[in-house]
């Protein structure tokens, strides 16, 4: 796999230093702090709102806007926002990244023999995320939660970024991009022509069936186990898990998300409508749901584990369904979308997801309250025409979503709604 050197690989004297920070104490997690704009004025650190940055000045009024352009036939396969930009993933192996903080698009590879089946954009940000959820199931069992009315003021404060200064840091990040089933290329966005690889243990001569991976966790399945890796501690766990199940009708059984050492598998039949199922592989597989899919609901993308108990899956083809899995029964349905979804996000939150529409019209959901929380509309210019998988992803803390569509990812800042919820 090869780079496209950009110029931050070489000498310009419009630069600042860059101030490296550590994330995590691993040596490969450093993430540098940029202090210079696009036009080289120096910019002082710890800038205390998003807005004074040029890729959100260019986002500013509820717009949206092209930030990843791509050609006629490789078309995006991943895309993962983070707190300071977008990075995504082609079927020619290209990595694309786009900062917000300079509002510039960042070639990280040209090339490779396989397809980028996904990437995770790891900074300060969503590192922190990762630490308070693993630290909070860790300890879930001996510490009270905080309340409902504190989580709802952090989440608040975290959308608009209106909390203390010293909350706002530029930074450049990790980028992990997911190639095939083998490795992970890694790349630091501070020196784009540098790029380490992270190889994946291959212990089954088996070939592999399916690669899943959400954020910094990826699950290879094989025919008869399956794999889990973390892409920032490098630790690989395989586990048995044999794929086909044990009914015999079985034609194709397809996992198509995960959460955890939890698989959620679509398994498709001769004679009867597809199901889904929930397979907790921590606990000697243990099948935590099985029953058959609502309308559209057979399409692997609309089909997405939210938190620990609960599933969303679209029923004929613009409504949404809130659906715990652990107490067997839907909880809301959401009728607001007005044509055909085409990309749902769960990955940001336990309790809140982002929907598409085929109009463009995104909405941003509160799951456990079955509310509209925000909204917005990309622009025409965002096509869906070719029938593409698309993918949508989210930052809770900067209300920017990222869009794939046919000619690249666009971005758009969702604006809160001035009512409490919305319509369902």
């Amino acid at each position: 796999m090869s780079t496209v050197p950009t110029d931050d690989c070489r000498n310009n004297s419009t630069t600042a230093p860059r101030q490296m920070v550590t994330i995590d104490g691993d040596a490969r997690g450093s993430s540098s702090s940029s202090t210079t704009p696009p036009n080289g004025n120096a910019r002082a650190a710890g800038s205390n709102t998003f807005a004074e940055y040029a890729g959100f000045q260019a986002l500013s009024g509820g717009l949206g806007r092209q930030v990843v352009y791509t050609d006629l036939g490789d078309p995006i396969t991943s895309v993962h926002i983070g707190e300071w930009g977008v990075a995504a993933g082609t079927m020619l192996g290209k990595v694309w990244y786009y900062s917000l903080e300079l509002d510039e698009r960042i070639p990280l590879a040209g090339f490779s023999d396989d397809a980028v089946k996904a990437v995770f954009v790891r900074d300060s940000y969503t590192e922190a995320r990762r630490r308070d959820r693993e630290a909070g199931v860790a300890l879930s069992s001996i510490m009270s939660p905080p309340s409902e009315e504190k989580l709802g003021d952090l989440e608040e404060g975290l959308r608009h970024g209106d909390l203390e200064e010293d909350e706002v840091h530029p930074s450049t990040p990790i980028v992990y991009a997911t190639v095939g089933d083998s490795c992970a290329k890694i790349f630091d966005t501070a020196d784009p022509c540098q790029q380490s690889v992270f190889k994946f243990e291959r212990r089954s001569s088996a070939s592999v069936k399916y690669v899943v991976q959400r954020q910094n966790k990826v699950a290879i399945v094989f025919p008869g186990m399956t794999t889990f890796i973390d892409l920032v501690t490098e630790s690989q766990n395989m586990t048995p898990f044999r794929l086909q199940g044990t009914d015999e009708d079985v034609t194709m059984a397809c996992p198509t998300d995960m959460r955890d050492l939890i698989l959620l598998l679509v398994e498709h039949y001769d004679v009867k409508p597809p199901c889904y199922k929930v397979v907790d592989l921590e606990h000697d597989q243990q099948v935590l749901d099985y029953a058959p899919l609502p309308g559209r609901g057979r399409l692997c993308h609309f089909v997405r584990i939210l938190g620990p108990s609960h599933l969303v899956l679209v029923s004929e083809g613009r409504n949404l369904c809130i659906y715990d899995f652990r107490l067997k029964k839907v909880e809301h349905v959401l009728k607001e979308h007005r044509s055909d979804i085409l990309s749902i996000d769960t990955t940001f939150s336990d309790d809140e997801f982002v929907s598409v529409d085929t109009r463009g019209e995104v909405r941003l959901w509160n799951a456990a309250e079955g509310k509209l929380l925000a909204k917005g509309r990309l622009p025409k210019a965002c096509d869906f025409a070719l029938g593409f998988p698309y993918y949508v992803t989210y930052c809770p803390r900067t209300g920017v979503v990222a869009q794939t569509c046919d000619s690249g990812v666009f971005a758009l800042q969702l604006k809160p709604l001035s009512r409490p919820g919305g319509r369902a």
